[in-house]
């Protein structure tokens, strides 16, 4: 029979064989980046929200991942600015509703 050192030696030349002929391979990737907010501070009456850079949705409460954890008052848009660490931070206040506008009044 054949030692291990001549075993391993008609590996070696078995692979070398083969080794002449390389295979090249084409991957297409594809990555898209959805718009999305998360909560970085919230209060009765101010919402700052962590959003995708570039992004500043309108209405906070018609975003899945916000809108159950925020009050579920009118918000009004105030700023956006560039956050430090990447994304767009969204300052929001609560908008005066039309119950509270016409409190005080009296009507006959």
């Amino acid at each position: 029979m054949f030692s291990t050192a001549q075993r391993a030696g008609f590996w070696l030349m078995v692979l070398t064989a083969f080794h002449a002929q390389a295979a090249s391979v084409t991957l297409n990737l594809s990555v898209s980046v959805a718009e999305s907010c998360q909560v970085q501070a919230v209060s009765e009456a101010h919402l700052t929200l962590l959003c995708t850079s570039g992004f500043t949705p309108a209405s906070p409460l018609a975003l899945p991942e916000v809108a159950a954890r925020i009050p579920a008052a009118p918000w009004q848009f105030q700023r956006a600015t560039a956050n430090p660490q990447g994304g767009t931070l969204n300052e929001y206040v609560a908008a005066p509703s039309a119950a509270l506008a016409a409190e005080g009044f009296v009507f006959y």
